[in-house]
């Protein structure tokens, strides 16, 4: 079974870390994206329960550039959707350069997978499925305050970090009343603080991305859509929306939960994934 790590040097200077973990040779590759401020080690639990029923199956997590252990380009460079993407199938063609793969995105991971789809039509040919976990194709539209606090974090120096969001706060926001609140704290105490020009300017990026042209790259393409019904991020009628532009789509909103899906309910995230991976190669 893998359990690796390596770094993915992106033309522009960025540093991608990437973990691997299943099956050296797969059946099919799970790829799966975190959210904002996150990294790759908040699908943990839902990477546990699938690979514990799927062991023929191999998983890659990148850190998105500018989070986690990757590091931002050159300068700085200029945060937006378009460049996860353009990662994203750079992750892909290193680490699972044959066989089906799934892609799965969660926030604004699920950002990162819509552009990716539609940017690299060679990816699109080896999709077996997409899963968008607590995420929006458009339409964010935050409050003026917010996006005021958000710019001037972009400005700010890049040595300067944000403080772990208060406890209360980060329940609030992030996951519903239903949530134990160990889960709440482990969370909390496991991601590390991140930059605040890091935090500032990849929130302006997901808060004017528009990816409702990107959808059409996804016909015919197996995809569930879950959301939280208490989801304050990402509220639920953001999957209403992109269920309505894609025609098949399974989407299943799930009573009381919040942002968090992947912490709060990974049996729920770990079913979903395991629904659209192939037994054995091609679609399912």
């Amino acid at each position: 079974m893998l359990d690796e790590r390596f770094d993915l040097r992106r033309p522009d200077g960025a540093v991608l870390a990437v973990r691997t973990a299943g099956a050296e040779r797969p059946a099919v590759t799970a790829v799966l994206v975190h959210g904002w401020t996150m990294t790759g080690a908040s699908w943990q639990p839902v990477v546990d329960r699938v690979l514990a029923e799927r062991p023929d199956v191999a998983v890659v997590r990148p850190d998105q550039r500018d989070h986690g252990d990757s590091r931002p380009a050159l300068g700085g460079g200029e945060p937006s959707i378009a460049v996860l993407a353009d990662d994203l199938a750079a992750v892909v063609d290193r680490a699972a350069p044959q066989g089906p793969v799934v892609l799965a995105g969660h926030s604004m991971g699920g950002m990162s997978v819509l552009a990716a789809v539609d940017r690299h039509p060679e990816l699109r040919d080896r999709l077996a499925g997409v899963l968008l976990v607590n995420t929006a194709a458009d339409r964010l539209r935050p409050r003026p305050w917010v996006a005021r606090v958000m710019r001037l974090l972009a400005a700010a120096p890049a040595a300067v970090r944000v403080p772990r969001v208060p406890g209360p706060l980060a329940r609030r926001y992030g996951y519903g009343r239903s949530a134990p609140p160990d889960v709440v704290r482990r969370v909390r105490a496991g991601v590390p603080p991140p930059t605040a020009r890091s935090t500032g300017g990849w929130y302006l990026a997901l808060s004017v991305f528009d990816g409702t042209g990107h959808l059409r790259a996804l016909d015919g393409v197996p995809v569930t859509v879950l959301a939280g019904q208490r989801d304050r991020l990402t509220p639920p009628e953001h999957s209403a929306r992109l269920a309505a532009r894609l025609p098949g789509a399974r989407v299943e909103v799930v009573p009381g939960a919040g942002h968090m899906l992947m912490f709060e309910h990974p049996d729920r995230v770990a079913a979903a994934l395991l629904d659209l991976l192939p037994v054995s190669g091609g679609r399912s």
